[in-house]
């Protein structure tokens, strides 16, 4: 009798913890949705810096859910050995799951560090081209003769 209590208690253990996964995937992926469907001009929408930090955060927890997934997997396998019968299909289920919302995840944190890393070269550019027309300007106006402003014109515009 004490067996059975004992193999009742550890299976009743293992499916406290199979839903307590189950909801933690449900949680993250509605999480992962509600930052994809915000739309710039949404009032609340973050700045992308904002956003990776998001997503990277996202992916930490959905790494803890995996590995109490690991953990889950090893228990199921475990109970099988002394004997229970566990259909634990849910569990491939669960995991093709997760491996979908890891993928989409690295895709979402890959697609906003090119968007900051655009950001960044835009950024750069700019101050190039405002240096630029700053010493053209500078030139401009220390230029003493008309042939050098002709000159200091035209370099001025073909840099547009």
């Amino acid at each position: 009798m004490k067996v059975f209590i004992f193999w009742l208690d550890e299976r009743i253990e293992f499916d406290k913890q199979n839903s307590h996964v189950q909801e933690l995937n449900q949680q993250i992926q509605n999480e992962f949705i509600k930052y994809k469907q915000l739309k710039p001009n949404d009032i609340n929408y973050p700045s992308n810096e904002r956003r990776l930090e998001q997503f990277k955060q996202l992916l930490k927890h959905l790494d803890e859910i995996n590995n109490q997934f690991k953990e889950l997997t090893r228990i199921q396998r475990l109970l099988n050995s002394k004997g229970h019968r566990i259909d634990f299909r849910i569990g491939s289920e669960l995991n093709t799951n997760l491996k979908n919302l890891d993928e989409q995840i690295h895709n979402e944190i890959e697609r906003l560090e090119r968007i900051l890393q655009t950001e960044n070269d835009f950024y750069h550019l700019e101050k190039e081209i405002d240096s630029y027309l700053q010493i053209s300007s500078e030139q401009l106006k220390t230029s003493q003769h008309h042939q050098d402003k002709g000159i200091i014109y035209q370099v001025k515009f073909s840099i547009f």
